[in-house]
């Protein structure tokens, strides 16, 4: 939890998959775009969150499942936001995935959501 809105510094992306019909295909295809966008051609739409990397018996537990890195996040509410999504973070290419979403007292206000990067299979 944190107490002020001072503390969402982090920029990300948020992203789900939709449909999305390419110029002279008749197919719609699913493909990832930001939440709020109708398209992947749409500009990045930026959200800001509270960044917070694994430490203690998280990092243990996150080496278990073969977790590379992992964080929890925190952001503003929004209904959209749900495990089938993926985040982005501001500098970094390789996305993340979502581990859980839970909404903080179930207030409406803020969400924690904890992701993880998992390691490329063999």
């Amino acid at each position: 939890m944190f107490n002020n809105a001072g503390e969402l510094r982090t920029k990300i992306r948020i992203q789900a998959y939709v449909p999305h019909r390419p110029a002279g295909s008749l197919q719609p295809v699913r493909a990832w775009a930001d939440i709020g966008n109708e398209s992947p051609g749409d500009p990045p739409r930026m959200r800001r969150c509270k960044w917070q990397n694994i430490h203690g018996s998280e990092v243990w537990e996150a080496d278990k499942v073969l977790a590379e890195s992992g964080a929890t996040l925190m952001v503003r509410h929004d209904p959209r936001i749900d495990a089938a999504c993926r985040i982005l973070k501001m500098g970094d290419a390789r996305p993340y995935e979502i581990v859980s979403v839970d909404n903080v007292f179930d207030r409406g206000a803020y969400m924690e959501i904890k992701v993880r990067r998992a390691v490329a299979g063999d």
